[in-house]
């Protein structure tokens, strides 16, 4: 039932939406930051040595979306509650006022629909805002020097927080790490929709909900100043991101809203 769910979620017009407007964001940015990269890669920049011994010449893994402070990865990432909500954070809502649900049911048991449905969507999300960021990544390898970055770079110390050594020594290996913490992340925020929507029948407070609930988890952990376990912090590395706490958030944003929306649905008088 689980390839169901994901065929189901993969031609679903809201998952494109949320896949294109990802993209979009992706695509703009290198547009607009890094025109000069796509005009005139180095392999054909006259003073490429140059600029190298000056340390002028950024690494790609650098220029890397969410490793940059912009306009519009700012943008990006203030919507990424709300794009991996669209892409198939209202299923299980849809399936309710449908009345589909009611035939799924036929079919199969109330276990199987509700853990099929959880990790579709957590795979969904994933795939809707992560596969972007990976297009984004592979299009600055292929127009911009694979260097070591540059530790005099005040801006690594600040991307590199995770694993400042790792960052250094091996950039891409540290990027591809990130792509997998944004995918899982991706998937656990998307999970609050499945949640929310064991509560009400509201579309509308269904998709924006994470977001709602990652601004106010951000204040909080601000105010009693734990920063380090807020996903809006250590996402885009505004501070120190640090395994046990990344560990420690994922684990409880996935087992409650699983909970809530396993136990939720199942025990629904309406089904």
């Amino acid at each position: 039932m689980l390839k169901l769910e994901l065929k189901r979620g993969l031609k679903r017009k809201s998952f494109i939406i949320a896949l294109l407007i990802a993209f979009i964001f992706c695509a703009i940015n290198i547009i607009k930051n890094d025109y000069y990269y796509l005009s005139m890669p180095y392999a054909n920049y006259p003073y490429f040595l140059e600029d190298f011994m000056k340390c002028g010449i950024v690494s790609s893994c650098e220029n890397f979306i969410m490793f940059r402070f912009t306009d519009v990865s700012n943008i990006l990432f203030c919507i990424m509650p709300i794009i991996v909500s669209i892409a198939y954070g209202d299923s299980y809502l849809e399936d309710l006022n449908s009345g589909f649900l009611k035939s799924i049911f036929s079919r199969c048991s109330k276990n199987k629909y509700f853990i099929n449905k959880f990790f579709a969507n957590f795979v969904l999300a994933g795939i809707a805002f992560t596969l972007p960021l990976l297009i984004n990544f592979l299009i600055h390898i292929c127009f911009e020097a694979t260097l070591q970055p540059e530790i005099l770079n005040t801006n690594n110390l600040r991307i590199g927080s995770l694993n400042l050594d790792l960052y250094l020594n091996h950039p891409m290996i540290y990027t591809f790490l990130w792509l997998f913490i944004y995918f899982i992340f991706s998937g656990a925020i998307a999970s609050i929709s499945l949640a929310v929507s064991i509560i009400t029948r509201n579309k509308f407070i269904v998709l924006v909900i994470p977001f709602i609930v990652m601004q106010l988890t951000s204040i909080f952990f601000a105010v009693i100043n734990i920063r380090s376990y807020s996903p809006i912090n250590f996402l885009y590395l505004y501070s120190d991101a640090n395994i046990l706490s990344m560990v420690i958030s994922f684990i409880v944003m996935v087992l409650s809203t699983f909970m809530i929306f396993y136990w939720g649905g199942k025990h629904n008088e309406i089904l």
